[in-house]
């Protein structure tokens, strides 16, 4: 779920707030209800004294009879509506313990809704007038209500929000499962195919080390043709958002590229400096020639002795490999003059737009690929020319 909303976290706000919105439309559209109540106490006469229980007895038919055929029948005359409609409206309630009757109307009228409820009142009282144990009186008369009792609009609103980023979650969560990922070398194949580029695929997993010579080749045979001015500038680009195993992939190469006699510098940012403590990483670095493998940080300034103990300057370097996102303003990193190519690490799992997108972007900056390379997570030798 956390992957889904990172990822489509702008289509989980834009359907959050097209929920919410049409929440407000439905609330705003809805048609209103008034409830109002008017107070009835009905009260014992003096002569017969009649017991407790006789009126606690008593007191509830007078609920039953507001809300009776006969009374629904008066008030649809005298108010000129539906007999049905009046009754699906009343209510009556006799709170327990108590002599007094609650009448209610429930209308889509605020001051209609109090007159139906002050004539539900009249009525129960009339009828008192000629019960020989109680009579009735006017406690409360009902008044217009100024707010609706039905839809409850701050209920609905919290309901509605809620169920707003529901949807919202659920369908970032949906989309990213659903959507086409790389799952096997043939994909990485299929999309290096799409976008047309004549350039190896190679699957390597933690033991990177046949990759790394077949890249080492792939850059001496690209450092034959060079013809730039400057250092040249190796990159390897990271597609997936994972770098660990395309650091391991980088100073395998770099180490492959000095024991070929070239005096290479790694370049590193800052943050990427604790990726060399993973075991896979310090498995690499231990295989590269001292003196001639060292990490500078950060891209651009004077090189620093890092951890590789070396010192190398830049006037001794042969070539430059530097790790960065895809995402990058390549132009920038590796500027044309200086420019050798990219090797571009792909993950399993990774979404084949995103893929396929990275490279379209370096073709169409005209930035060499010298390689793809698909890092599986299980431990493999590298598979070298599926394409």
């Amino acid at each position: 779920m956390v992957r889904g909303l990172r990822r489509y976290w702008a289509l989980a706000l834009v359907v959050a707030l097209t929920a919410m919105a049409v929440v407000v439309s439905a609330l705003a559209l809805a048609p209103r209800t008034y409830t109002a109540t008017a107070v009835v106490a009905m009260v014992p006469r003096p002569e017969p004294r009649a017991s407790g229980d006789v009126l606690r007895l008593t007191i509830p038919t007078y609920s039953t009879l507001a809300t009776s055929q006969r009374v629904a029948a008066d008030l649809a005359g005298r108010f000129r509506e539906d007999v049905d409609l009046i009754l699906a409206a009343v209510t009556a309630e006799n709170p327990p313990s108590s002599n007094t009757i609650l009448l209610s109307a429930a209308w889509g009228d605020a001051e209609e809704a109090a007159e139906i409820a002050n004539g539900l009142a009249d009525e129960v009282i009339e009828a008192a007038a000629t019960d020989p144990l109680l009579t009735g009186s006017l406690v409360a008369a009902a008044v217009p209500p100024t707010r609706p009792s039905w839809p409850p609009q701050q209920a609905s609103l919290v309901v509605g929000a809620l169920l707003a980023v529901a949807l919202g979650v659920a369908v970032a969560v949906v989309a990213d499962r659903r959507r086409p990922l790389v799952s096997s070398p043939a994909d990485v194949v299929r999309l290096v195919e799409e976008d047309h580029l004549d350039v190896p695929v190679l699957v390597t997993g933690t033991a990177v080390t046949g990759t790394a010579e077949f890249v080492a080749r792939t850059v001496e045979d690209r450092l034959a043709a060079y013809g730039g001015r400057g250092i040249p500038q190796l990159e390897f680009s990271t597609v997936d958002q994972s770098s660990s195993r395309a650091v391991a992939l980088a100073v395998s190469a770099a180490a492959a590229l000095s024991r070929r006699g070239r005096r290479v510098l790694v370049c590193l940012e800052e943050h990427e400096r604790v990726l060399v403590e993973q075991p896979d990483v310090a498995r690499e670095l231990a295989h590269a020639v001292p003196g001639q493998v060292v990490l500078e940080s950060p891209p651009g300034e004077a090189p620093s002795r890092g951890i590789r103990d070396g010192g190398v300057g830049l006037e001794m370097v042969d070539l430059t490999v530097r790790l960065v996102r895809a995402t990058e303003n390549l132009e920038e990193v590796m500027p044309p003059k200086s420019r050798l190519g990219v090797v571009a690490t792909v993950a399993p799992d990774t979404s084949s737009h995103h893929v396929r997108t990275v490279l379209h972007v370096l073709g169409e900056r005209g930035i060499p690929v010298l390689a793809v390379c698909y890092l599986i997570k299980r431990p493999a030798e590298s598979v070298p020319a599926l394409a």
